[in-house]
């Protein structure tokens, strides 16, 4: 279901709202019932809009008590050249495999958090995969990793990285260029 409204004059004011019901499969014999919901809402008129995005996943009510849940909310400036101003994520027993059928089975719990700083972002990420196992078995081979993140200038900063899995554990701090910035280093 999904329930929209523009102002057609300025400040061209946007509320939209979706609501929805997902049945997934979890194993061969069983399926759970997840309420998703969204809203975007905001300014769309001049430089200086601003829309605010909400959007959240939780078991169905009624229905069998699943733990998994997400929260999701950014701020987003549409027209800005950096126009995420803000985002965030919380998520309890997330399997990505209810999510999509293709990707591996999941039990994440955690947060990610991205905000700007000065021409480019920060991020930060802790999480623990309750469901870790091996590529080959449809897992993900990490217990749990937590890092700090920065994009500046077409690089990529890990500022600290810290995870856990396959019996071992990877800790990292380093810089990447993308692509386009190794060429122009290059050429």
């Amino acid at each position: 279901r999904g329930q929209a409204t523009l102002l057609a004059r300025a400040p061209m004011t946007l509320d939209l709202q979706l609501q929805g019901t997902l049945q997934a499969p979890v194993g061969q014999q069983r399926s759970i019932t997840l309420d998703a919901a969204g809203s975007l809402r905001g300014a769309l008129a001049g430089k200086d809009a601003l829309l605010s995005l909400s959007a959240q996943l939780q078991p169905a009510k009624g229905g069998a008590a699943e733990p998994m849940s997400a929260d999701v909310t950014a701020k987003i400036s549409p027209w800005a050249a950096q126009p995420v101003l803000s985002a965030q994520a919380r998520f309890r027993a997330l399997n990505l495999a209810v999510l999509w059928p293709d990707a591996p089975q999941t039990l994440l719990n955690g947060s990610a958090q991205v905000v700007p700083q000065g021409s480019g972002w920060q991020g930060q990420l802790d999480l623990a995969n309750r469901l870790a196992g091996p590529w080959d078995k449809g897992r993900v081979p990490v217990d749990s990793a937590q890092a700090r993140l920065q994009f500046a200038a077409g690089r990529w900063t890990i500022q600290t990285l810290d995870a856990t899995g396959a019996g071992g554990r990877v800790k990292a701090q380093g810089q990447l260029a993308d692509a386009a910035t190794l060429g122009a280093l290059s050429g």
